[in-house]
């Protein structure tokens, strides 16, 4: 049977030719002030599939200390909305605006509660949506 670190000994990285997306940046960027390691090999992944195009909006949930985000605007051009449960907005505010991004990338706050609406569970801070599917509960 294999240990746990002959396992380990077996992964390997990421292939950054195969991610010339990410040429322009050095290996302490991929992985800066990330939770986990390899988000931004993710995002490209990801990038891949949905054909990002400038101004196009993109929702990055659990971006995390926001470095997707960034790349995101960055690299595509695009309009980011970002959230995290374990990182602030105001934390992630300040970060876009020290890294210039502040008008391209909107942080928005953590949930405090949950509510559900038709068969998907939203995170939201106000109140529940009556079973419609919306994004937003309605005003009562």
């Amino acid at each position: 049977m294999l240990t746990i670190e002959e396992a380990k000994r077996t992964f390997r990285g990421p292939n950054q030719a195969d991610y010339p997306e990410l040429k322009d940046c050095a290996r302490e960027d991929i992985y800066r002030d990330c939770y986990r390691g390899g988000a931004l090999y993710l995002a490209v992944r990801m990038s891949r599939t949905l054909r990002l195009k400038p101004g196009e909006i993109v929702l990055d949930l659990g971006c995390g200390k926001g470095e997707t985000s960034i790349f995101l605007a960055r690299h595509f051009g695009v309009q980011v909305i970002a959230l995290d449960l374990w990182t602030s907005a105001t934390d992630l505010n300040c970060k876009f605006a020290a890294r210039g991004y502040r008008n391209q990338i909107v942080p928005v706050n953590r949930p405090t509660r949950m509510w559900t609406c038709s068969r998907m569970t939203f995170a939201n801070s106000t109140r529940r949506c009556g079973g419609r599917a919306c994004l937003r509960p309605p005003a009562c």
